[in-house]
């Protein structure tokens, strides 16, 4: 997610619970079927799915991924914590 998140970084999120609003540009963690933990920014949001990318240049692409479930969305991030200090995402 460089240039948003690097190696080392913390954040700082909020559990996403069933039915709450995602909205295009926000930074989630989801769980994805077959690469697990991942931190994308959300792309488009659908009934029941949504699209996320990344925003390195070395980010799997959006199709690669797939639409995801919307309960695979697990986290809202919120915070950064990097040496340069808190920024908010």
């Amino acid at each position: 997610m460089s240039p948003y998140l690097d190696d080392g970084d913390y954040v700082l999120g909020k559990v996403i619970n069933k039915g709450e609003y995602l909205s295009p540009g926000e930074y989630i963690e989801l769980i994805h079927p077959d690469y697990g933990s991942m931190v994308k920014s959300v792309l488009s949001v659908y009934d029941r799915e949504i699209t996320v990318t990344g925003k390195s240049i070395t980010s799997m692409e959006s199709d690669h991924i797939g639409k995801i479930p919307k309960e695979n969305a697990v986290t809202r991030i919120l915070w950064r914590i990097s040496p340069q200090g808190i920024t908010r995402l």
